[in-house]
């Protein structure tokens, strides 16, 4: 007995009769669903600004079938990042640059995400001259 192939592009229920050759028959129906690809829906930002040691997170969403997320850096493919979600804890200048995600579904092709682009900002110095004596009333320089 030969197997059909089929190839929907949506859908679809099929119907299969088979006949033997005493002309006995039977019938089945078969449903086949098919899956798309990923689709991201909400995005990365074009750029982001932090302090250093301040909490930063990227996010996305997307749809499609048995979704898998990688997230990247400029050095590559962030070791753990396997989330819709990133979070750099406590991040520092050298933590600037850019990052993105690619979305892998079940079925059909990876999408990459936006890149973004990272600012981490240093934290300033604070310095004081010490303590200062002034006379009441007279301007003193700090």
């Amino acid at each position: 007995m030969a197997s059909p192939t089929v190839n929907p592009t949506e859908n679809t229920t099929y119907n299969v009769v088979v006949t033997s050759a005493a002309g006995c028959s039977n019938s089945a129906s078969i449903a086949v669903t098919t899956q798309t690809g990923a689709e991201i829906t909400t995005d990365l930002p074009a750029t982001a600004e932090v302090c250093q040691g301040v909490s930063q997170s990227f996010n996305i969403t997307a749809t499609g079938p048995g979704l898998t997320y990688q997230w990247y850096n400029a050095a590559g493919a962030i070791s753990g990042a396997t989330a819709a979600s990133y979070t750099i804890a406590s991040p520092v200048v050298a933590d600037s640059g850019t990052y993105y995600v690619i979305v892998s579904p079940a079925c059909g092709a990876p999408v990459t995400s936006n890149t973004v682009t990272l600012t981490v900002n240093p934290t300033p110095t604070a310095t004081s001259p010490g303590n200062q004596i002034g006379c009441s009333g007279v301007a003193t320089a700090p």
